[in-house]
């Protein structure tokens, strides 16, 4: 509990970011260590160290009566983090497999990264505050009927209802809070898929390798444009779901259901590139490497494949 502590809270952990810096340069006593951060479209190239960057005032804090501040989860993410860069430098940097419970800090690591950032959030915002104004425009519209339509509506509303429900406060508080109401609910159910999965490291030996950003953890559906648009939304459940986070510009976790898929694995600098593409096409506004370079590859546009939903032959329309 804390009036003034801790304000300054990371959502991309300094720890974490440390395998980008420059090390292309000799750095004077007086001078701190940096990273490259570029803007999402790969320009204005900035030196920053990591304790400057990624950073929001109180995103994981609750405000408690008389102004104290519950800064458990933030704390409990310090020590997550903790456990993550000790297993990167005597494990992941050595090539080593990590062990059973090695291996469950790296995915709740991961699992937790996709979930703790502002990008995250605000679509969380979005998705409850719809919610919110369904339930409201409902109170609002039981209100103005009849006792008649009272009673239609509320026998209607129990059909197939299992549980306690939510109510609409319940939802008023997710949605203004969504990382502290969620953050233990989502952390299990996303690792208990994890360990259920297929776990590679890919490996690449090229001076640029990997970037990261602010929304370090990405989850894409290669097959997604074979459906509808509305059918495109991506869950651990799906048989074609890719998981990947930078764990340092020469390795990067890569999480699915694909057998081949697994241990260390050295890739090509075409997949390399196209993982950049992906993690910078999903960040919100910056991304992060540990030279000053990009390529144009990972700002390409590509077409629709051939066999997308778009090409197939719909339904004619009455």
């Amino acid at each position: 509990m804390s009036k003034a502590t801790h304000k300054k809270q990371h959502f991309v952990p300094k720890c974490y970011l440390k395998a980008w810096h420059d090390t292309t340069q000799p750095l004077g006593p007086r001078h701190t260590p940096y990273v490259w951060c570029f803007d999402k479209n790969g320009t204005n190239p900035r030196k920053k160290a990591p304790q400057n960057i990624f950073t929001e005032t109180d995103i994981y804090t609750v405000e408690l009566s008389g102004g104290e501040r519950d800064l458990r989860l933030e704390h409990g993410f310090s020590g997550l983090e903790q456990k993550f860069a000790e297993l990167r430098t005597h494990r992941l940097d050595g090539r080593q497999w990590p062990n059973a419970e090695e291996m469950v800090y790296l995915l709740a690591f991961a699992a937790v990264a996709r979930f703790r950032t502002p990008k995250f959030r605000d679509a969380q915002r979005e998705q409850w505050g719809n919610i919110l104004a369904w339930m409201e425009d409902a109170k609002k519209g039981f209100e103005a009927a009849t006792p008649e339509q009272r009673q239609e509506m509320a026998s209607i509303s129990r059909l197939g209802q299992e549980g306690p429900g939510i109510t609409m406060k319940q939802v008023e508080r997710i949605r203004d809070h969504p990382i502290q109401m969620a953050a233990g609910p989502m952390l299990e159910g996303t690792l208990s898929r994890f360990l259920q999965m297929k776990v590679a490291i890919l490996c690449t030996t090229d001076p640029v390798g990997f970037v990261t950003s602010d929304q370090p953890c990405v989850w894409i559906d290669p097959e997604a444009y074979k459906r509808a648009p509305a059918y495109r939304g991506v869950g651990l459940a799906m048989g074609s779901i890719e998981v990947s986070m930078p764990i340092s510009p020469m390795q990067c976790l890569f999480i699915s259901h694909a057998p081949a898929w697994q241990g260390y694995m050295d890739i090509s600098l075409e997949q390399v590139d196209e993982i950049n593409a992906r993690h910078i096409g999903a960040c919100r506004d910056a991304f992060v490497a540990h030279r000053n370079e990009v390529r144009d590859v990972w700002f390409q546009k590509h077409p629709l494949p051939e066999d997308a939903w778009e090409y197939r032959a719909q339904p004619a329309l009455d």
